[in-house]
């Protein structure tokens, strides 16, 4: 039971502790105030403090704490409970004293779950159930981007809540903190750090960070510092934090990203571009309409030629993980009725309390992601419309009326619409050039869409059918990925260069890319490393077929 006792609160309920009372700094005072009007409202509401991580959401706790002297004030978070979140939330409200203690969900987001495969529904539910309880004020950290996915779950709980968004914090509070950390990290570790890495820790977070200051630049100190005392370096300079996870901007710009996904995906330079120009506009925050998506692209070409592989590398190169890739297959989206999967089904039907399981949830979790549509032509008119409406608006709104913000996103849809007449030659394809190629593609597809979608999208990307050379190069690449993890469990092989030629050309059909490599490499090249089983292998061609030798020895 949280409890003053000569002027200090206790809590028996494992994983909660007491928040420490700190005065808050000039910058924060106003919306300190903010919140403590809002804990002490007569009426029963819960308070919502809103900001990106790094930002101070638990820092504005400890001044909450000083705001009310008279009050307990207890923290949860998942650095102290982990997953179990559901179980502490119970346990805690039954903890009430008669001081009407204050209770603190920080982090809301991670508790939820939000950012990962499976949201925590029963953790959810106890957070809602506890605004109807009395004896207590309840007090909730949250970032910003999963706001919206917290109302979609629980509109009542938000609606009813007092917002209180965490203040930017400025140059000199920010130089203030920076130099504290700095005095304790050269007391601590017996080290100097450079000006030039102070002046580095200060810049400002990606495009699309997952950190901002304070924090951000508190991390970046103390992971170069670390660095640098682990490898037993005197004075702390660029080089431990270049070294590190804290690394500011993953892009510097068209050209790098240029580079980054040319060595992802093979022959279609053209299409990289296209996508990177418009990439490095959002990303320095430079576009002229910033309420839209960061990115809505069509990518216009033949099965297997790299549409799929492109936007996983975006994923990954911009917003630095593959799970950071919504795929869509918008041929199961050929009803009318499909629409309602992806922005729930209407108050009072069946499933319109379920909302884990429509598509404007798993976007809602994943803010700053790329949203495959996958042969968006497939999809039946009015869910296309649904989009049409998201990619202008940059919102995208619930059967509840929740809204969801798409501004970080990147949407790539894509079709093979024309693509087999400029494989085969119809249409005036056949034995045009690239240009003249790039420029039919899109007429077909401009005519195909109409001009709703096309006056909508940003790029519409070719991607040309692959030569006999590009198969080669991706075939490579397949083996080389696969020496790399075989290598891992101690196995090694080397293939002649008729090996690759094989794998290539076996099952190749124009129509179809490089879709038949993976099944190659795994039907073929894998099943006859396996069977010989060694360490050390090496494969050739013999009589049309592969032949493994044993080279252990």
């Amino acid at each position: 039971m949280g409890e003053l006792r000569n002027g200090e609160c206790s809590v028996s309920v494992a994983g909660v502790r007491r928040v420490e009372p700190k005065a808050p700094p000039a910058y924060a005072i106003d919306d300190t105030q903010r919140l403590v009007a809002a804990v002490n409202l007569l009426r029963l509401k819960p308070a919502i403090i809103v900001g990106p991580k790094g930002s101070g959401r638990t820092s504005m706790l400890s001044y909450l704490a000083n705001g009310v002297p008279s009050r307990c004030v207890f923290r949860i978070g998942p650095d102290l409970v982990g997953r179990d979140g559901a179980e502490k939330l119970v346990e805690l409200f039954q903890h009430r004293g008669h001081e009407k203690p204050i209770y603190c969900v920080d982090d809301v987001d991670d508790l939820a779950g939000f950012e990962s495969s499976e949201v925590n529904e029963d953790f959810i539910r106890e957070l809602d159930n506890a605004r109807h309880l009395v004896g207590f004020d309840l007090v909730l950290t949250i970032a910003e981007h999963h706001l919206s996915t917290l109302r979609l779950h629980v509109s009542g709980l938000v609606d009813d809540a007092v917002i209180v968004n965490v203040p930017r914090i400025s140059e000199e509070e920010l130089d203030a903190k920076l130099n504290q950390e700095l005095e304790r990290q050269k007391q601590r570790r017996r080290i100097e750090v450079s000006p030039a890495l102070m002046q580095h820790v200060k810049d400002p977070p990606a495009t699309w960070p997952s950190h901002v200051h304070p924090g951000l630049g508190l991390n970046r100190l103390d992971a170069a510092c670390s660095l640098a005392e682990a490898r037993g370096d005197e004075l702390v300079e660029l080089r431990h934090l270049d070294d590190s996870r804290a690394a500011t901007p993953r892009l510097a710009g068209a050209a790098d990203l240029v580079k980054r996904l040319e060595s992802r995906v093979v022959g279609q330079r053209e299409a990289i571009e296209r996508v990177a120009r418009r990439l490095a506009l959002t990303m320095a925050q430079l576009d002229l309409r910033p309420q839209r998506p960061d990115g809505v692209f069509l990518f216009a070409g033949p099965s297997g030629v790299g549409k799929t592989a492109l936007a996983f590398a975006i994923a990954e190169e911009v917003f630095g993980s593959g799970e950071n890739l919504i795929r869509l297959d918008m041929s199961e989206f050929a009803d009318q009725q499909s629409a309602a999967r992806i922005t729930g089904p209407a108050p009072g039907l069946v499933g319109a309390n379920v909302p884990q399981g429509w598509v404007i949830s798993r976007i809602a979790q994943r803010p700053t992601s790329v949203i495959l549509l996958d042969e968006f032509d497939k999809a039946h008119a009015d869910v296309q419309s649904l989009f049409l409406q998201a990619f202008d608006a940059g919102i995208l709104t619930s059967s509840a009326g929740v809204q969801v913000d798409l501004r970080r996103n990147v949407f790539i849809l894509t079709t093979n619409q024309g693509a087999q007449e400029a494989i085969s030659g119809k249409a005036g394809f056949g034995s045009d050039s690239d240009e003249d190629y790039a420029g039919k593609m899109r007429a077909h597809v401009e005519k195909h869409f109409g001009s709703p979608l096309v006056n909508r999208i940003d790029e519409i990307a070719v991607f040309y059918a692959l030569t006999e050379s590009r198969v080669l190069e991706i075939a490579k690449r397949g083996i080389k990925d696969l020496q790399e993890r075989l290598s891992h469990r101690g196995i090694n092989f080397e293939v002649d260069e008729e090996v690759v030629k094989h794998l290539a050309r076996f099952n190749y059909e124009e129509t179809k890319g490089a879709r038949h490599l993976l099944g190659n490499i795994e039907s073929i090249l894998v099943a006859e490393l396996m069977e010989v089983g060694t360490r050390r292998m090496r494969v050739s061609m013999h009589s049309g077929g592969l032949v493994v030798e044993d080279c252990s020895d």
